[in-house]
């Protein structure tokens, strides 16, 4: 009986372990609405940075960073999904305009090929890209009940 009460003990006190470790990633893992916004709009500058600027020196590194911007775009949608009123209270405003900022940066071939020193690779990924910048912000749309002026995506 002794026995058996010790394991019982055991295995109670690994349960409130695994509870309270539980409750704690679940306090980590809330999300804070104005530090997402903030997120967004920081990792979309960046990206304007680069683009306006081209330099060889970063390359690569505008692709990093549109890729950091996605998924600030998609830490937003969650944000938007989980508290609509709230988010477009935070951030209303840049998710009104309905596209990145970068997206606004007129696309010029010649600037960004010298710029940077791209190849045709590098372009192309860009483009594409671009093309999933608009499909993030269609969801973006969808969530937050604002009317899409892009074609829908499948």
């Amino acid at each position: 009986m002794l026995y058996g009460y010790k394991q019982s003990a055991k295995y109670n006190m690994k349960l409130s372990v695994i509870w309270c470790l539980c409750v704690i990633g679940a306090c980590l893992a809330r999300i804070s609405i104005p530090d997402t916004c903030k997120e967004a709009l920081d990792s979309d500058d960046v990206v304007c940075n680069h683009l306006n600027s081209p330099d060889e020196s970063n390359c690569e590194q505008i692709f990093d960073d549109i890729k950091f911007h996605f998924l600030k775009v998609e830490k937003l949608i969650k944000c938007i999904k989980k508290d609509k009123n709230a988010t477009l209270e935070a951030c209303g405003e840049y998710i009104m305009e309905g596209e990145p900022n970068f997206m606004r940066i007129k696309f010029d071939y010649w600037k960004l090929m010298n710029g940077f020193k791209w190849n045709m690779t590098q372009v192309n990924t860009y483009m594409d890209w671009r093309d999933k910048s608009l499909y993030l912000w269609q969801k973006v749309d969808e969530a937050s009940g604002r009317n899409s002026v892009y074609p829908k995506y499948k």
